[in-house]
């Protein structure tokens, strides 16, 4: 992470002599990536939940119980 805001500071420098449209369209590329990789993250958490919750689930599979618990727990 360190050499990463290394490398943004060097590129910077460059930066600050392009024109205001240059810099906006920039930015609006950076922000899009920023949310892009915000998305993939949350879907990856989210799969992660359901796994560990179907994994975790299953060994009430048999009782009626089990059915109850599993909506109660998807409700929140």
């Amino acid at each position: 992470m360190n050499g990463d805001l290394h490398l943004a500071g060097c590129y910077f420098l460059r930066l600050v002599a392009l024109s205001q449209i240059a810099k906006h369209y920039l930015i609006r590329r950076l922000v899009d990536s920023l949310l892009e990789n915000e998305e993939r993250i949350e879907s990856c958490v989210d799969t992660e939940r359901n796994v560990a919750f179907h994994r975790l689930a299953g060994a009430w599979a048999d009782t009626l119980e089990a059915e109850a618990m599993a909506e109660f727990v998807e409700k929140g």
